[in-house]
Formats: structure tokens, C-alpha cells, sequence
């Protein structure tokens, strides 16, 4: 089962370990440290993440939250899609 990815961007983060990110519709995600993916050791606010959204209470949770790949590695990935289903 794969599950869908949501963009968005870090609304808050606070040093101690704990913020929120916003999607494109303006719905919140509230998130812990222990949501980011592996290799994400630090996070801004304004950063442009990708990541799972789940319920939660009172607001739904950010997980698995990882940098957002830029244009280029989209379109790096992209090509590299196309190369192999030719």
C-alpha cells in the first residue's frame, strides 16, 4: 500500500523539537522530531517539506517529514523514470 505524500511548509518549528506544517489548502500538521524521516537533521521555518499526513488529536500529524526535492531532482528523476521505460 503506498501512501499518498502532501506538500507543504514549515509553519513553526521550535528548538525543542516540535512545530507545525502548513499544505497548500492551509491545514495544519502538527509534528515531533521523531516524525522526520531519516537524514533530516534540521528543519526551518518557511523550508518546503514533503511528507504523510495522519489523523491526530486535536490537529492532524506531519510524519516521515523529509526536505522537499527541488526542481531539478524532479526533473532528474523524471528522466531517469523515462530512460528506463524505454
Amino acid at each position: 500500500m503506498q501512501e499518498n505524500l502532501e506538500r507543504g511548509r514549515v509553519d513553526l518549528y521550535d528548538m525543542r523539537g516540535f512545530g507545525f506544517v502548513v499544505d497548500g489548502r492551509g491545514t495544519r500538521y502538527f509534528f515531533r522530531s521523531e516524525n522526520f524521516a531519516f537524514g533530516v537533521p534540521y528543519l526551518s521555518e518557511g523550508d518546503e517539506v514533503v511528507f504523510i499526513p495522519r489523523p491526530g488529536s486535536p490537529s492532524p500529524v506531519a510524519d516521515c517529514i523529509r526536505s522537499a526535492p527541488t526542481k531539478s531532482e524532479r526533473n532528474a528523476a523524471e528522466a531517469l523514470l523515462k530512460a528506463l521505460s524505454e
